[in-house]
């Protein structure tokens, strides 16, 4: 995702560098490359530390599903109160309207105007038909 989606430091896409690959950006000092190992490791860390903390709930769920298809969010909150440790249950977000991503995207979107007549690329460009037309 750092590399391609540009969900790095830079929002930009990264390739191997060659004639074909023009348009985008090259890691050739492998900075990108040890950031995304940091991150793993990173991860690796929390998931461990994660699965160490709150194996009694997830052998809860896991003998839970053992016998049954499917686990039910009521029935999750329940081991998250009998079993979790250190878990506010109030943490629990059970309405999307309280995501903060969620949230702003709505603001952003609310705010922006869309005009009929231009169309602005991202290098600065306008392509508007009223300039246009008076440029002819």
């Amino acid at each position: 995702m750092l590399k391609s989606s540009g969900m790095g430091k830079l929002s930009a896409s990264y390739q191997v560098e060659d004639v074909m690959t023009n348009n985008n950006l090259f890691d050739t000092d492998n900075k990108i490359n040890q950031h995304v190992k940091f991150l793993i490791k990173q991860a690796e860390k929390l998931a461990l530390q994660t699965l160490k903390e709150q194996e009694l709930l997830l052998v809860k769920m896991a003998n839970f599903l053992s016998d049954n298809r499917v686990l039910r969010k009521d029935k999750i909150k329940d081991f998250l109160i009998k079993y979790a440790k250190d878990y506010n249950i109030n943490n629990i977000i059970e309405n999307g309207d309280h995501l903060f991503y969620r949230d702003h995207l709505k603001d952003r979107a609310a705010g922006l105007k869309f005009e009929e007549n231009t169309i602005t690329l991202s290098n600065g460009f306008s392509l508007n038909k009223e300039l246009l037309n008076k440029t002819k």
